[in-house]
C-alpha cells in the first residue's frame, strides 16, 4: 500500500514539474516574442492566461488595449518600457502611439527615440484633442524621427519644445484678447470652447505654435518686469521649479507656477491676488501649483510651504477666493503626498537657495502677499489686449474681434442661447437626412419671437408644408420632442419619432459644450 502511494505521489510530482516546465516555455517564449510586453504579462493575470492557453497573442494585445495589430508588431521589440511599470500608463501610452500612422511610430532600434516620444506623444496628442486636428498634422516634424524632429524643432525656434509655454500663450489670447470683447457684448461665453481653439489656432503648425507662444513668453516676461518697475537686467522674475514636469491625475493636469508673469495670468483667470505671491515663492519656501485641464484652462489654485522637513497645503482657492471642489481637493491632497513626499532633502534646499538668492536682489520690487494691487488696472488690461493681437488670425486683426466673431463663430458672441441655434443647425444640414422604409426624411428649423426654437421633421421628397411630422422644441437650452397632433398619423409616426430623438441625441453635445 504504501509503495502505491509512494509511486503515485511520484507520478503526480512529474506532472507537476512538466506543467511548471510547460508554463515557463510558454512564458518564455510569449516574452521572448513581445519582449517590450513581458513585464505587462507578467503583471496582467489575462494576458498571462493566454500565454498559458496557447491564444494568439497578437489578437489578445489588440483587444487588450483596444490599438491596431501594427502598433503592436512596430512595438514589440523596443528596448524596454521605460518607466511605464503602471499598467494603466503603459496602455495609455500604447493608445497614444496608435493615434498615429505607423511611419511615425519611434525607431525599434533607437533608445534615444524611444525616449523622446515617450516625453512628447502625451502632450501632443492632448493638443491635437484641444485644436480638434488630427494629431498627424502637429506630429509632422517627427516623420524622419522623434529625437531629430525635437532638435530641428530647436533650431528652428530657437527655443525648447514646451507644450505648456503653447497652452500657457492659448489662454493668454483667450484671457487678455477675446475675453473683453465677449464681456463688452454681455455674452454668457467665459471659457474658451473647442471650436475657439480650432478657429484660432487649428490651422497652425506645431512649429508656429511654438514660435508664437515663445513671442507672447518673452513679451509678457517683460511686461510684468515693466509694471514692477525692474531694470532692462532684471526683467527675467522666474525661478526654477521644484517639480519640472507636468503631473496628471485623473482628469487634471498639475502645473507649477515659477515666473510672475504666470502669476500674474493665474490671477487674472480666477480673479484673486496670487500675482502678489512672487515675494512668497522667493523668500518664504512657498511653491504654487495650478489645477488645469487639458489645454491649460485653470480650475484652482493652491499654496504649498516645506517647512520641518515637510510640504504642507497652505490654502486652495478657485474663482473670486471660494472653496475648491472635492475632486480638485482630493487631486491636491494626492499630489502632495506622492509627489512631492518624494522629493529629496537636498533638491529642495538646493532650489530654496536659489531663489533666496533672486528674492534678496528683488525684495524692494516685490509686493506684499494677499494684495489685490497687483492686480491688472484698465490700462494694463488695454496694454495686454494688445500685446496678444498678434496671436489672432489675420482677418480678425482687420476687421475687429467682434466683426470676425459675429462672421465666423457668432454662438460665442450671445453664450448659450446661440448654442441651441446651433444645434438646430446641424439638424438642418443635408447630410443628416435618414431614410427609413424606403421613404427619406430631413430636418428644418425656425426660432419664434419669444426665443423658442422650433425644429421641424419632413418628408425630403415632397412639399415642406405638405409633409409635417414632428416637432422639437428647443427653449432655455432645454430639448423636448414629440410627434404633433397637427401632423399627419402614418403607420410609421412611432418610428420616425425614433429616428428624430436619435437625430438630438447625436448632436446633444453641442448643448454640453
Amino acid at each position: 500500500m504504501n509503495k502505491q502511494t509512494s509511486s503515485k505521489k511520484k507520478i503526480q510530482a512529474l506532472e507537476l514539474n512538466d506543467q511548471t516546465e510547460l508554463v515557463f516555455t510558454l512564458a518564455s517564449e510569449a516574452m521572448q516574442s513581445f519582449p517590450w510586453f513581458a513585464s505587462q504579462m507578467s503583471k496582467i493575470p489575462h494576458l498571462m492566461e493566454s500565454v498559458l492557453q496557447g491564444k494568439p497573442l497578437l489578437n489578445t494585445f489588440v483587444e487588450h488595449y483596444s490599438v491596431s495589430k501594427s502598433t503592436i508588431q512596430r512595438c514589440r521589440f523596443y528596448t524596454e518600457p521605460f518607466t511605464l511599470n503602471d499598467s494603466n500608463g503603459f496602455s495609455e501610452y500604447l493608445q497614444n502611439l496608435d493615434q498615429l500612422p505607423i511611419d511615425y511610430l519611434p525607431k525599434q532600434h533607437s533608445v534615444q527615440d524611444q525616449t523622446v516620444c515617450f516625453d512628447v506623444i502625451l502632450p501632443l496628442n492632448q493638443l491635437a484633442k484641444t485644436l480638434d486636428c488630427a494629431p498627424k498634422k502637429l506630429a509632422k516634424p517627427f516623420l524622419s524621427g522623434w529625437d531629430q524632429g525635437v532638435e530641428k524643432l530647436k533650431q528652428q525656434t530657437a527655443t525648447e519644445l514646451d507644450f505648456n509655454l503653447i497652452n500657457n500663450m492659448m489662454q493668454a489670447c483667450f484671457q487678455y484678447g477675446v475675453l473683453p470683447v465677449l464681456n463688452q457684448e454681455k455674452s454668457n461665453t467665459q471659457e474658451p470652447t473647442k471650436e475657439w481653439y480650432q478657429l484660432w489656432f487649428g490651422h497652425l503648425s506645431l512649429k508656429q505654435l511654438l514660435l508664437n507662444a515663445k513671442k507672447w513668453d518673452e513679451q509678457s516676461t517683460h511686461f510684468s518686469a515693466k509694471r514692477m518697475n525692474l531694470s532692462n537686467h532684471q526683467t527675467v522674475l522666474q525661478w526654477s521649479k521644484i517639480v519640472n514636469y507636468t503631473v496628471k491625475i485623473d482628469d487634471y493636469y498639475i502645473e507649477e507656477l515659477h515666473s510672475q508673469s504666470q502669476l500674474d495670468m493665474e490671477g487674472y483667470a480666477l480673479n484673486f491676488c496670487i500675482s502678489s505671491y512672487a515675494a512668497k515663492c522667493l523668500l518664504e519656501n512657498s511653491f504654487i501649483f495650478s489645477i488645469r485641464d487639458r489645454a491649460g484652462k485653470p480650475f484652482s489654485t493652491f499654496e504649498v510651504s516645506y517647512t520641518n522637513n515637510q510640504f504642507k497645503v497652505l490654502q486652495h482657492q478657485t474663482y473670486d477666493s471660494n472653496e475648491p471642489s472635492q475632486d480638485e481637493q482630493r487631486v491636491c491632497d494626492t499630489f502632495v503626498q506622492t509627489i512631492l513626499a518624494k522629493i529629496s532633502k537636498k533638491q529642495i534646499n538646493l532650489i530654496a537657495k536659489e531663489k533666496i538668492k533672486i528674492g534678496q536682489k528683488l525684495r524692494d520690487y516685490l509686493p506684499d502677499a494677499n494684495t489685490s494691487e497687483n492686480m491688472f488696472n484698465d490700462q494694463e488690461k488695454g496694454q495686454l489686449a494688445e500685446l496678444v493681437s498678434f496671436l489672432h488670425p489675420k482677418q480678425a486683426q482687420k476687421s475687429g474681434l467682434k466683426n470676425y466673431l459675429l462672421q465666423n463663430a457668432p454662438h460665442l458672441l450671445k453664450g448659450n442661447v446661440d448654442k441651441a441655434i446651433r444645434l438646430v443647425d446641424c439638424l438642418s444640414q443635408k447630410q443628416n437626412r435618414f431614410s427609413h422604409n424606403g421613404k427619406t426624411y430631413r430636418t428644418s428649423s425656425l426660432k419664434k419671437a419669444d426665443g423658442t426654437i422650433l425644429c421641424f421633421i419632413h418628408d425630403a421628397t415632397k412639399n415642406y408644408t405638405q409633409s409635417y411630422y414632428g416637432t422639437v422644441f428647443i427653449k432655455n437650452n432645454k430639448l423636448e420632442y414629440r410627434i404633433t397632433n397637427k401632423s399627419p398619423r402614418t403607420k410609421h409616426a412611432d418610428s420616425i419619432h425614433l429616428q428624430l430623438k436619435q437625430l438630438i441625441i447625436k448632436y446633444q453635445s453641442y448643448l454640453n459644450d
